[in-house]
């Protein structure tokens, strides 16, 4: 498999991962290639939600509990989410919320995630990779790549029944510790 690996050329694997990789012409300019964005809307009642990184973290090794860039403190079960959905869905900030995903007639469910507001799209969330990828399903993936679908994944929200002392009451969106 290595020496199958050494004989692939780049444009082999550029073909291969639906990539276009950028041409010099001429003039000594780049031509590059613009792809059509398919556009997810989410249904009534679902939401779209999308991973992201913490301050202290790189890739999947995090370093602590804190995200100064979005003024979390102590903890990583948040979940993101625009204030006027917070309001219209009848959410507040801190309540604790069970997502499912929702997948080709499967669901997948996390529990007890602290909701945040936050300056993001309507009708979207966005939460901590790794803690969120247990909703993306097996076989959610990109078309050409097979990469796992976590930028975008179909979700529906409901108050956790255990609304409580949390193993985080600390976490205090945007007051530190």
């Amino acid at each position: 498999m290595i020496e199958q690996l050494r004989q692939t050329s780049w444009e082999e694997v550029v073909e291969a991962s639906g990539l276009s990789r950028p041409q010099i012409t001429a003039a000594a300019r780049i031509a590059m290639n613009a792809h059509q964005l398919s556009r997810t809307k989410p249904r009534a009642g679902q939401y779209l939600s999308t991973t992201i990184r913490s301050h202290d973290q790189f890739n999947t090794s995090i370093y602590g509990l804190d995200d100064r860039y979005r003024g979390i403190y102590n903890g990583r079960r948040v979940i993101f989410m625009n204030e006027g959905d917070m309001k219209a869905d009848g959410f507040v900030q801190g309540h604790l919320v069970d997502i499912t995903s929702h997948f080709e007639g499967k669901t997948r469910t996390v529990e007890r995630f602290m909701l945040a507001p936050y300056p993001i799209p309507t009708r979207c969330l966005a939460g901590y990779y790794p803690e969120t990828n247990p909703l993306v399903h097996h076989a959610a993936v990109a078309e050409k790549s097979n990469c796992p679908a976590s930028k975008s994944v179909a979700v529906t929200l409901k108050l956790s029944a255990l609304q409580g002392r949390t193993d985080w009451e600390d976490v205090r969106p945007g007051g530190g510790t």
